[in-house]
């Protein structure tokens, strides 16, 4: 590694054979040095789920000029929280997620592995992006994505100074007519899943098992959302943060439980 270079740490959810990361180390290492670390199977949907219970292994499977990659057996969030604390040998400038095979706008945030990763980043007080395709399968093209992705990095590591709690959600509709139109910056979508559970039955022992099922549903879009942006063939970019405060409604709860509102 070079100490004069930037340093990027890199995961996903996907798993560390998946095309989208391989895609977004080659775009992030002509700006930095790379850590790379993710699970090293898919681990889609778990959120910011950690591994307290199980060893935590993980092993190097790559190493070439200015790029570490490593394999875990944890969640997508051990995999960033070992690529910080134990395998960059100095502060990262920032973390990278995706690029995931699948879009993450609306509630999506809270499921998915890849935003838990740059959530994750933010509470470690380092800058954080999230990139998404907007399509599930494993040979999805990401090369339109990526002039758009060079900018993104390229910007956001020459900025003079950034907040300790900066972090992107972005996404790329699928091969849009006339390709992608460019980037907005957006509020959060309204689309939630619509989810059932299928009951299947183990052939050997008759017993049922559950499969969860479901659609995700933004029938009507607002023009400042996500959504909006990707179904008129634009990429998204929402800034996150966490604090969850409802402010609207504080004042209306202490009114209820008689409480004082601070």
């Amino acid at each position: 590694m070079n100490n004069t270079r930037p340093l990027i740490v890199i995961s996903n959810d996907d798993g560390v054979s998946a095309n989208g990361i391989k895609t977004l180390i080659d775009v992030a290492k002509n700006h930095a040095d790379i850590v790379a670390v993710a699970p090293d199977t898919e681990r889609s949907g778990q959120a910011h789920s950690v591994t307290v219970i199980n060893p935590l292994k993980a092993r190097l499977i790559s190493d070439t000029e200015g790029v570490k990659i490593y394999s875990c057996n944890g969640t997508p969030v051990d995999s960033v929280k070992l690529g910080i604390k134990i395998f960059s040998d100095r502060t990262p400038d920032l973390v990278l997620s995706g690029i995931n095979h699948g879009s993450n706008v609306g509630n999506n945030v809270f499921y998915s592995g890849t935003m838990g990763i740059a959530i994750e980043a933010l509470f470690e007080g380092v800058p954080s992006i999230g990139f998404s395709l907007c399509n599930h399968s494993a040979d999805a093209d990401f090369s339109e994505t990526v002039p758009f992705i060079d900018s993104i990095i390229k910007n956001v590591l020459s900025a003079d100074k950034l907040y300790k709690q900066f972090c992107l959600n972005v996404n790329f509709p699928y091969k849009p007519e006339g390709g992608i139109k460019g980037m907005k910056v957006c509020s959060m979508s309204e689309g939630i899943w619509k989810e059932s559970y299928e009951e299947r039955i183990i052939p050997t022992t008759k017993k049922p098992y559950y499969w969860i099922t479901g659609v995700y549903e933004d029938h009507e879009p607002l023009p400042d959302t996500e959504q909006y942006a990707i179904n008129n063939g634009y990429g998204s970019i929402m800034p996150i943060s966490i604090d969850l405060t409802h402010r609207a409604v504080k004042g209306e709860v202490a009114e209820l439980l008689k409480a004082e509102c601070l």
